[in-house]
């Protein structure tokens, strides 16, 4: 049996858990990977003045649990339109984070997809996190599958010996 056939065949089979996990690997990298292909695709590259039109935390208590909800929210102007955006990095739309550095009124610099002006932000930048999610994904993905090859390769020598061994 060649060594892609019995890598390929225990790879597959039910009781095998390394599909799974190969999976796993492969979402961390997506999720990752997603984040810095749109830092790095950076359509929103033209800059205009923008104002913050609502940025508030509200505070809900549910029995023993008390829930915070943020509003950020801001409007900017991209050639003689208005627009309106809670957008506030390419990571996550940033209501907590909006509403933490910015009150309202507050005067803003909005970066806008020329394209699309209706996408915009106003932090660009990458997160340490989404690098995170990358490597885990990257060491997750290696180890399954060159794990399992290394783990062929040896059921592979030792059954070639075993049969060297029966034919002598």
């Amino acid at each position: 049996m060649t060594f892609l056939k019995h890598y390929l065949k225990t790879f597959f089979k039910a009781d095998n858990f390394l599909l799974a996990i190969l999976g796993l690997g492969l979402i961390f990298l997506f999720w990752g990977g997603r984040s810095f292909w749109v830092y790095f695709a950076d359509e929103m590259n033209s800059e205009v003045s923008g104002t913050v039109i609502q940025s508030k935390a509200l505070t809900h208590t549910s029995g023993e649990k008390t829930r915070t909800v943020y509003r950020f929210e801001y409007e900017y102007v991209w050639q003689g339109k208005t627009y309106t955006s809670k957008r506030y990095s390419y990571k996550n739309e940033g209501d907590r984070d909006g509403v933490l550095k910015y009150r309202p009124n507050a005067a803003i610099q909005v970066f806008v997809n020329p394209d699309k002006p209706e996408q915009s932000i106003i932090v660009k930048g990458w997160s340490w996190l989404n690098l995170i999610w990358v490597i885990v994904g990257l060491a997750i993905s290696t180890l399954v599958l060159f794990g399992h090859a290394s783990m062929t390769r040896d059921a592979l020598l030792e059954k070639t010996n075993k049969d060297s061994i029966n034919t002598n």
